[in-house]
Order: C-alpha cells, then sequence, then structure tokens
C-alpha cells in the first residue's frame, strides 16, 4: 500500500492524494499534524532516512514523503504513480 506523508496544510499533498486518486490509487495518508503517533513514525523515518538531509539542510519539513509497497522512498510524486501503475498493471 502507498503511504503519503503530509498534512492538510500543505498544498503539495493535497495535489498529491488527488493525483494518486485520479490514477486509480488509493493512498493511506498519514496526517503527521494530525496525530502525535503520526508525528513521531515520521521524525523516525525523517531522522534516519539520508533523503532528508537537503531538506532539513534548508530548514524544510520535508512533505509530502511517499513510502511505496516494496519500500521505495520518495518525494517525486511522478515517480511513486509511474511505479505503482505499473504494480497494478503486473497484478
Amino acid at each position: 500500500m502507498l503511504i503519503i506523508y503530509g498534512t492538510h496544510f500543505c498544498p503539495n499533498t493535497l495535489f498529491a492524494i488527488m493525483k494518486c486518486k485520479e490514477a486509480g490509487i488509493t493512498p493511506a495518508f498519514k496526517n503527521i499534524a494530525g496525530s502525535l503517533e503520526v508525528m513521531k513514525e515520521f521524525m523516525v523515518l525523517r531522522d534516519k532516512t539520508p533523503l532528508f538531509n537537503s531538506w532539513k539542510a534548508e530548514g524544510r519539513i520535508g512533505i509530502p514523503f511517499y513510502v511505496l509497497e516494496d519500500g521505495t522512498q520518495t518525494f517525486d510524486y511522478k515517480k511513486l504513480l509511474l511505479k505503482q501503475i505499473r504494480i497494478k498493471q503486473l497484478c
């Protein structure tokens, strides 16, 4: 299952969710502003994942952040859509 970490306050997160739905993909949305448990989960990812280094250096949060079914982690919604569509076609 595709996971999107983000918040409803972030227009990029909302855009990504919309694009997923348009492609027939229903992501699991983890709202980091809506739950301390989800915030902690995200912070562990952010602290341990090198992909976040440039985001942290710029003082940015790093959302939306995507974790694909195969474990792939990315900030690129186009990459995740292409990969998810390929996975759906194989099933």
